[in-house]
Formats: C-alpha cells, structure tokens, sequence
C-alpha cells in the first residue's frame, strides 16, 4: 500500500469530529490521511438553531458540533450545505468521501466517490434475511422517519432511542429494554455510536451488534 492516499470525512455536524474520527482511524491504519469537513463549519449555535431546526414533519437528524454539544436539525436544510462542501472536497486530492451519517440525503452528488453509510447498511441488514432485529436511534422524535424507512423495506423492527452524545444511561437502559426480545441482531443507527457503546449494549442484550462506523470503515480499508 502507497503512502499517499487521502480520503475525507464529511460530518453532517462541525469538523473536526474527536469523538469519531480518531477511531476510524484506529481501524483504517496511519497510511490514509482523513481530511474532515462539515455542514455546519462557519456556524454558530445561534445561527444553526435559527436556521436549520427542524420543523412540522421534518425528517430529523442529531448530529455533534465541535465543542462537543448535540444539536438537531432538519435533514431537508443540510443537503445543500453537504453539496457545497463536497464541491470543496472534490477540489482535493482524495480516494473517495465518506459521509458520517446514516441518514438517506439522495440529493447529494459528487463527481468522486461518496460513500453513503445508510444504503449499504441497509442492504447488508437485508441480506442476512433477520428473523427480526432492533434499532437504537439517536433520538425518539426520530422513530416515526425510521419506522417509515424500514416499513418501507417491508421489515418492522422494535425501535428503542438512545442519544450517543449524553451520558450511556439511556443507552443502557435501551439494551435492556431489547435483551428480552426474541431478535437476531441490533442497529446502533448513528456514526455517532462508538466501539464501547457497541460493547455496552452487546454485553447487557447478548445480541449481535452493528456498528456503522466499524463496517464502514472495514469495507473502506478493502478498497487499499
């Protein structure tokens, strides 16, 4: 493997992502370079607020700003500022561009790779043909969106909401909730989610885990 490939981190949220992104690297390995953006750069709290919070039947999204503080915001007012700065990545000299979210954004494009955790997520947790299963989601409010997207799939899965950005009570208490269920496997459904989350709920649940920014992370270092 060269020295010199490059790739870039695109968070829905603000750059640089300290909470995620060292541990994409611990699985990719020092011989890629992460260059990190985000929609929100440049923005203040106020300002994201004002402009970007959800509203009425908004899909909603929770994402991280770079001080460490959750936000939520309206999925349908990030996809141009994703656009813009997938513009500004292009410009660099990059293997590909990973978003980190697992939310849908069709309306993103880009002349280079871009790597969009949710369709291949999606297709991997239908593939395995589940008996059923259950999703961990950032935030209850977001469980209607949810529902819809795997209904849609013509799967039902039980739905419990954690946030990855607060203290792991809830995220606890969410993995207790499932232990009883009678499912294969459980979908951390956030980047935010971390490997001791993951280790968390796999040990109070005794369920198989998915953890998007694992997964993604091992299908990227296959590219090299």
């Amino acid at each position: 493997m060269k020295n010199n490939k490059r790739i870039a981190a695109l968070t829905i949220g603000q750059s640089p992502r300290t909470d995620l992104t060292p541990e994409i690297r611990g699985y990719l390995g020092n011989e890629i370079e992460i260059l990190e953006a985000g929609a929100l750069d440049g923005y203040n709290y106020q300002e994201i607020f004002e402009r970007f919070s959800p509203k009425g039947e908004d899909d909603i999204l929770v994402t991280r700003l770079r001080d460490g503080s959750e936000v939520i915001i309206g999925e349908k007012y990030i996809s141009d500022l994703l656009n813009k700065r997938i513009k500004e990545l292009e410009k660099e000299n990059l293997e590909l561009i990973l978003l980190l979210c697992t939310g849908k954004f069709a309306d993103l494009q880009s002349t280079s790779i871009l790597l969009k955790p949710q369709k291949i997520l999606y297709s991997l947790i239908l593939k395995l043909e589940l008996k059923n299963f259950a999703v961990i989601i950032p935030n209850e409010m977001q469980k209607r969106q949810i529902k819809r997207s795997w209904n849609n799939l013509n799967m039902d899965p039980i739905i419990k909401s954690a946030s990855p950005y607060k203290e792991n009570n809830d995220l606890i208490s969410a993995a207790e909730e499932i232990k009883n269920h009678d499912i294969d496997l459980i979908y951390l459904d956030c980047m935010g989610y971390s490997k001791d989350m993951k280790n968390v709920v796999a040990k109070i649940s005794n369920k198989k885990v998915i953890l998007p920014r694992e997964m993604i992370s091992l299908i990227i270092k296959g590219f090299f």
